[in-house]
């Protein structure tokens, strides 16, 4: 079985050795460029900053960063080397947005370009203003670093200077080279000549110390291996061929089962059609390593002498049918994927026996079992798109979780007795669900796993939007059980939708529209109610879909892990409708919980946070504080809306609200009036300024709601009971 695995090796290593050392060219096609500009030094040197104009949210941490797009017309080309940038070719990187240096006109940059200043060993390049005026800046002491799985070139926090030449128009010669702020340039790249294998070895571990980096280096040969049925009523069982490579400094474990030190393999299906990112394929087992071949291809293979281990630049293939074949393939649940450690004792080839010792070998099964399994109706559409993927799981730390998993587009035929399948695009590392939608994005925190939230916004062309999610699990054991998106109060809403991965209607996840909660909740069992509930376990992507009359705009979605754990509920930032910001967290600085959760904040339910009055020290302090901590979903929002709804029990109480100004450290009072025995809301709206009101680095919001006697006699046991808060922070 594996000696026509070694004999595919050798022709696949002549394959790639013959494009080794390519040279490719690249162009920028997007990106952000990030200015941090010395205000007090330039202030010194008589040169004012103003006329500031943003026009894109900073890519990379900062003190004042600005963020200026990268216009997709730039022309920008460089060459690069096996994944190394050996030189720029010309063109210009073209950005939006404007800035003023000094007082005169003459200083005023509206939208400028980057160009390299002919100093290639020094990476030199050029700031130069688009609207004819002399600015010009230096671009100095950069790091440049191309990376080529991300296909992204960075200039690193380079210094920016002012170029001798606009010093002399000036007439102020000695301000020549004069440093003046920093820049990144962090550009989106595409490829428009040259081979896409570059035979680029990624390498290994950063330079500090041993690294474990395993790569799905080349996806193919997706093929129909088993088939049950009538078409068009029929399924059917794909599988491809996977090969993997040691980019790393240090051998990685692959002992064949029972010994548990090896990867496994995941398999997915994918189509795009009217919109909608959708998984195919019901859920397969998982692929066991067994044997490393430590074939060349991807480097220069270090070979350890071991089947048991995969050698530094080292590569390894699994054949199409092999990654098919069911004495390899164990169950899901087995492996955490976020530790990549398998359980071998009780596991599906022990028989589920409390030992590691194997009696299963795959044997007896039908056609389809434990394969990736495909509905005959779900393949062929003439108009959409269709990926398959794989993903590499191992433990012990890599440094790369995502060149672990490889996806490529592929058609399927009906040949008349089989389904026939050609592959239509490149090798891209990465989850498949990267190349959907209008925008997509990782969950945060990402301490237990990563969760990938994509959404395409279709203008119906009614006056409607409708907004299709597709969120995938990539490596939490935790798994989903939640997901909201937040909406308006007003906003309407139809069509409310939700898909996952089998035929089962009856464990689909409730959907719960309140406007008075201002969200959109799809969601399933508790782990302690079902811990068998079908929650999103990794590797797999379910679907959320609605209409509504609201446009697109930054929003965080939440999403609720499903087991037990350290990290709780999630916030992706995304293109959603106009909706809330929820409160995260509370905390009580003076008073005493009487009942309630943060998560009772969220609707208009009579269901509140109720806080008794605590002890102070002087009059003038508030016996009820409590902190409300939330998230922004842009550091720097058109506007920014708190809505309190909130009553006391007893009269003669102020109640007022103070936002924390993280620029100046200090809360700001928003608002003072006199706090009602029944529920009353108050909504604040601030247009101006605002940008000092959410954390720089997190885009946190933190709001102060406090209460006190108007004149403290008589009110020893009042008591304050927040029924909802909730911010709306707009930005396009």
């Amino acid at each position: 079985m594996r000696t026509g695995k070694i004999f595919a090796l050798g022709a696949l290593a002549l394959v790639l050795s013959a494009s080794s050392y390519a040279k490719q060219v690249w162009k920028i096609a997007g990106g952000t460029t990030n200015i941090s500009f010395l205000r007090p030094l330039m202030k010194d040197l008589g040169l004012d900053l103003g006329a500031i104009q943003s026009t894109a949210e900073p890519s990379v941490p900062g003190e004042e960063i600005i963020g200026f797009e990268i216009s997709e017309s730039s022309d920008f080309r460089f060459e690069t080397e096996r994944g190394v940038l050996t030189s720029y070719l010309g063109g210009s990187v073209a950005n939006s947005g404007s800035f003023q240096i000094g007082k005169s006109k003459k200083g005023l940059v509206s939208g400028f370009a980057i160009t390299a200043n002919g100093t290639m060993p020094e990476m030199g390049l050029t700031l130069r203003s688009a609207n004819g005026t002399p600015v010009r800046l230096r671009i100095a002491n950069a790091g440049v670093q191309f990376d080529r799985l991300a296909r992204r070139l960075v200039v690193a926090y380079a210094d920016l200077t002012i170029d001798p030449q606009w010093a002399l128009s000036m007439g102020k010669p000695g301000l020549a080279d004069q440093l003046v702020g920093s820049i990144t340039i962090d550009g989106i790249a595409t490829r428009i000549a040259g081979p896409e294998d570059d035979g680029t070895w990624f390498g290994g571990g950063g330079g500090e110390g041993d690294a474990l980096d395993l790569a799905l280096s080349t996806l193919t040969g997706v093929a129909q291996v088993a088939r049950l049925g009538t078409y068009p009523n029929g399924q059917t069982a794909l599988s491809m061929s996977t090969t993997s490579c040691n980019y790393g400094t240090v051998n990685i474990n692959w002992y064949a089962p029972m010994d548990v030190r090896h990867p496994v393999i995941g398999f997915c299906i994918y189509r795009v059609e009217n919109g909608r990112f959708e998984q195919i394929n019901y859920p397969s087992w998982l692929k066991h390593g067994f044997l490393a071949t430590n074939s060349g291809g991807c480097g220069t293979c270090q070979n350890p002498g071991t089947g048991e281990l995969l050698g530094p630049g080292c590569s390894d293939t699994y054949g199409t049918s092999l990654n098919a074949d069911r004495y390899w393939l164990g169950p899901r649940n087995e492996v955490n994927p976020f530790t990549g450690v398998w359980t071998c004792t009780g596991s599906w080839f022990s028989n589920y026996l409390n030992d590691c010792v194997r009696r299963n070998n795959g044997s007896g099964l039908g056609v389809l079992e434990h394969r990736m399994v495909v509905n005959d109706g779900d393949l062929g559409h003439s108009n959409a798109v269709y990926y398959y993927e794989a993903y590499y799981i191992t433990a012990g730390g890599d440094i790369n979780k995502y060149n672990q998993v490889a996806n490529r587009t592929f058609t399927a035929n009906w040949t008349g007795t089989t389904w026939s399948c050609t592959t239509t695009g490149s090798h891209t590392f990465g989850c498949a669900i990267q190349r959907y939608g209008d925008i997509n994005a990782i969950a945060e925190p990402r301490g237990e796993g990563d969760f990938i939230v994509a959404v395409d916004a279709i203008d119906t062309g009614t006056g409607t939007w409708r907004y299709e999610f597709a969120v995938y699990n990539h490596d939490s054991d935790r798994k989903m059980r939640e997901f909201v998106v937040p909406i308006i109060d007003g906003a309407t809403v139809t069509n409310i939708g939700f898909g996952d991965v089998d035929d089962d209607a009856g464990n689909n996840w409730s959907v719960d529209f309140t406007p008075g909660c201002g969200q959109i909740r799809w969601y399933t069992q508790t782990f302690q109610e079902n811990p068998n509930a079908n929650a999103l376990a990794y590797q797999t992507t379910y679907n959320f879909w609605f209409e509504t009359n609201q446009a697109p705009l930054k929003t965080l979605t939440r999403l609720q892990p499903f087991k037990p754990g350290s990290v709780g509920r999630m916030a992706c930032l995304v293109n959603g409708p106009l909706g809330y910001s929820f409160v995260d967290t509370h905390q009580i600085l003076r008073g005493v919980l009487l009942g309630g959760t943060t998560s009772r904040l969220e609707c208009s339910d009579d269901v509140d946070l109720a806080v008794g009055r605590g002890i102070v020290v002087t009059p003038a302090e508030a016996p009820i504080q409590v902190i409300l901590d939330g998230q922004s979903p842009s550091t720097n929002p058109d506007e920014l809306r708190f809505k309190l709804e909130a009553s006391v029990n007893t009269t003669g109480l102020s109640q007022e609200i103070l936002f924390w100004d993280f620029s100046a450290n200090q809360w700001v009072p928003v608002d003072n009036r006199a706090a009602t025995t029944t529920d009353s809301v108050v909504d604040i709206a601030l247009t101006t300024n605002i940008a000092r009101f959410v954390d720089p680095t997190t885009r946190g919001l933190k709001a102060l709601v406090r209460y006190k006697a108007v004149a403290p006699v008589g009110l020893a046991n009042y008591a304050a009971a927040i029924d909802r808060a909730v911010w709306t922070v707009i930005k396009p």
